[in-house]
């Protein structure tokens, strides 16, 4: 039997999170012993780790902040992450980026050496398997981002990746993407979709009930707040822009992060009366079940686990043109893909109040849409884990 180690960050709810739970569960355990290690033990879904999946003790052990900074000194990245915050406080990402590399210096090491280790995640998880703090016969390191249009600093990236066996990422236009930014690794990149139960879903989304308030058309978006990012200024620019044409409508928000500036930008832009931030939401699928539509205004994505969560729930997705939409969305037949911006969005929108039967049909589509993994895990199998 084969020794595999799989590596994350903190447990925290998200698409990455449910992602990671399918790919544990669908290892098969007569081939492969895990173990799991995480950057920190925190996180809401923590219990919902596979009890035969051994977690080691926190990758990032707990230690004063004195402590990191002497570690620090003696890494190379904490030299050009100090650079970045003095001179180029503009590059979120890269700083992100930094931190992540910068935190291997004081991440304990793993003795034994595996047969596997995957980093199921981009930032530290990838950083803590390509660095020298893990051993193992084969490297595999996950990628859940669209990578060129991330903003991501490929320098930085670049000679950490070379050091992996294969990249994952989770849609072939992610892989295109990948592969254009990083030509001479386009032998390694992989493209392997994420996996998701059906039922799973359907009996969480059965657990409790959120109410319905109004006749009017219910949407909802579930994501992280991150403003820029998910778009969700732009969200309060398009419910602002539809309240005052007179459409009636509730936009339910999912979600923890910016939640103090996302509020704000709500209470500011006058809509608060339909734009509804309820917070973070340890189990968020009863809210796909009491609403009409899912609507995601990202900026960019990789391939969002969100989109076949609500769908599996037969809820229909509006969408921006983010990099593998297309792989998720039969444009017009189950859902719309709108133009990456505020204008096209808010004319998709604004198409399903003026003819709410659309999404009627859109759900009926859906009702008979088949979601089989099958051949995603032959392939996780054979071609990724080897």
């Amino acid at each position: 039997m084969k020794k595999l180690l799989v590596i994350y960050q903190k447990m925290t709810l998200g698409g990455s999170t449910t992602s990671l739970l399918s790919f544990l569960d669908c290892i098969d355990r007569s081939l492969y012993e895990i173990d799991l290690i995480l950057s920190g033990d925190a996180g809401e879904m923590l219990d919902k780790i596979p009890a035969d999946v051994h977690r080691l003790p926190a990758a990032i052990p707990p230690s004063s902040k004195i402590m990191k900074l002497i570690r620090s000194l003696f890494h190379k990245e904490f030299y050009r992450l100090l650079f970045y915050r003095l001179f180029r406080t503009k590059k979120r990402y890269t700083i992100t980026q930094l931190n992540a590399y910068n935190a291997v210096s004081y991440a304990r090491k793993l003795p034994e050496e595996y047969d596997v280790a995957v980093s199921y995640v981009e930032f530290f998880p990838n950083a803590y398997l390509l660095s020298d703090c893990v051993k193992a016969k084969r490297k595999i390191a996950w990628i859940h981002t669209d990578y060129a249009a991330s903003g991501l600093d490929v320098c930085i990236d670049a000679p950490y990746f070379k050091k992996a066996d294969k990249i994952v990422l989770v849609s072939e236009a992610c892989r295109k993407s990948f592969c254009d930014v990083f030509p001479t690794l386009a032998p390694k990149a992989a493209a392997v979709e994420n996996m998701l139960s059906r039922s799973l879903l359907q009996s969480r989304a059965a657990e409790y009930t959120v109410d319905r308030h109004g006749d009017h058309v219910h949407f909802l978006t579930v994501c992280r707040i991150d403003i820029r990012t998910k778009g969700l200024d732009r969200l309060v620019r398009i419910a602002a822009r539809l309240k005052a044409e007179g459409h009636r409508f509730t936009w339910t928000v999912v979600g923890n992060g910016e939640m103090a500036k996302f509020t704000r930008l709500i209470d500011e832009s006058g809509v608060s009366d339909c734009v509804l931030a309820v917070g973070a939401a340890s189990n968020p699928y009863p809210y796909f079940s009491a609403a009409d539509c899912f609507v995601l205004p990202s900026r960019y994505e990789g391939k969002p686990m969100v989109i076949p969560e609500a769908q599996m729930l037969t809820l229909p997705c509006i969408v921006t043109a983010y990099a593998s939409a297309a792989e998720q969305i039969r444009d017009g037949v189950d859902g719309i893909i709108a133009e990456n911006g505020t204008d096209a969005l808010t004319d998709a929108i604004r198409s399903v109040l003026t003819d709410p039967s659309r999404l009627k049909a859109f759900a009926q589509s859906l009702a008979g849409k088949p979601f089989d993994y099958k051949t995603t895990i032959e392939t996780i199998h054979k071609d990724i884990l080897g």
